[in-house]
């Protein structure tokens, strides 16, 4: 699968083939298949030392005894704990927890926060590059943010497990039976897809872009990895589909968390045939190897941290809570062999936040089953900034998946 503009001009400066060689694979690690082995091994620990503890203390060393429960209780506690904080961060969505590296905002001083941030592995000349055209894309998209916005309407769905999701729609060009549906990604909110609207607008498309649920203006306080999301977007465009008839097209895009409920939603059996195309930005391929990924570069607070035996017990206790569920199970890697709608991958070539790794595994488990799709990977872009980045390259290559015959 060929890196870089499948239309029109390539990268200048990154075109070499060790450069290639160098994104496609950029981030790759071994990928884990969840196990208990660590929360096993953890819990051995402790009741060895706990058992070791009590039989110094009837054999009179009292002290030796007493230190050693202690060694094997005090860091099984401290696990526990850092583990419930996780967990509660989920189970209260966006509302209980800080996500410095996401904005809900598509233009303004935390969107350019957000901006920083996500690009700050580039070089000076490339992030001056983005910058320039960053600045740009949020220009134009405030002015015509602005000039719509008393035209937007909110709309509701309710969701499967009976929970009041809210929407945001503008019919652009009410003539037009082609459709846009934009789902944002954790910390994030429906603004994000303005610019992405604004160009879409401009080639015919109507829009709606959905607060996921926990976030936002939708109901829900647990953040459910793209999984529980899959099914709150088949209600979506089975809502767009009935209202905008049999004729309509539909366009499901989302971006991080969104771009991997986006390709969950796409393996989903009863997706409307409208939906004609999905696009996923920055998605991770799989939930579980996602958050090692994560807890090993930013950890908890900012501080990267083993993965195990932590996030294991994450998911031991996530999935005990009321409306938890099993963090290893949201995979989008696994939804794209079910496919029912061409599928566009997009990756940012130095996302630090979702390695372009996962947009290789994507993009090789949908070769492996036969779904057509494509694959960009933009060069100097962090995680969700390709559109900023490079625009001139994300939309031609939107628009000509999208224009196929």
């Amino acid at each position: 699968m060929p890196i870089g503009k499948p239309f029109g001009r390539k990268p200048v400066e990154k075109s070499s083939r060790l450069y290639e060689d160098r994104i496609k694979n950029a981030g790759k690690t071994p990928v884990e298949k969840a196990s208990w082995s660590s929360v096993a091994s953890l819990a051995g620990f402790m009741a060895c030392l706990v058992a070791a503890g009590a039989f110094c203390i009837s054999s009179g060393q009292v002290a030796v005894g007493i230190g050693l429960i202690i060694f094997g209780i005090v860091p099984c506690l401290a696990i526990i704990a850092m583990a419930n904080n996780v967990v509660t961060q989920f189970m209260d969505g966006t509302r209980g927890a800080s996500f410095p590296q996401a904005s809900a905002e598509s233009f303004g001083p935390d969107a350019e926060r957000a901006f920083a941030i996500a690009n700050k592995a580039l070089s000076k000349p490339e992030l001056e590059a983005a910058e320039a055209n960053r600045k740009a894309e949020s220009e134009a998209t405030k002015g015509w943010y602005e000039a719509n916005r008393p035209s937007f309407d909110d709309v509701s769905v309710t969701s499967e497990d009976n929970l009041r999701l809210v929407g945001h729609v503008l019919e652009a060009n009410p003539g037009s039976g082609n459709w846009l549906i934009y789902a944002h990604g954790l910390g994030g909110g429906w603004k994000n897809g303005l610019g992405i609207g604004r160009h879409f607008a401009e080639k015919g498309y109507n829009l709606l872009f959905v607060d996921m649920r926990a976030q936002g203006d939708s109901a829900g306080t647990v953040i459910g990895g793209g999984h529980l999301e899959r099914r709150d977007l088949v209600q979506w465009c089975r809502w767009l589909a009935e209202r905008s008839g049999e004729g309509s097209g539909i366009v499901l895009m989302g971006s991080s968390l969104g771009g991997a409920a986006v390709l969950e939603a796409a393996g989903e059996k009863d997706l409307p045939q409208q939906v004609r195309a999905v696009i996923s930005d920055s998605a991770f391929a799989d939930f579980w190897n996602e958050a090692i990924h994560v807890m090993g570069t930013m950890g908890a607070n900012g501080k990267a941290l083993p993965a195990h035996p932590l996030l294991d017990v994450v998911r031991l206790i996530f999935r005990s809570r009321k409306g938890g569920y099993d963090i290893a199970e949201p995979s989008a890697v696994d939804a794209v062999a079910h496919a029912q709608a061409p599928l566009l991958f997009i990756h940012g070539a130095d996302d630090q936040l979702v390695a372009p790794y996962n947009a290789v595994r994507l993009d090789e488990a949908a070769t492996a089953a036969g779904i057509d799709h494509e694959l960009l990977q933009v060069p100097s872009a962090g995680h969700c900034c390709a559109a900023m980045a490079d625009p001139e390259l994300y939309y031609a290559t939107i628009f000509g998946f999208l224009d196929r015959p």
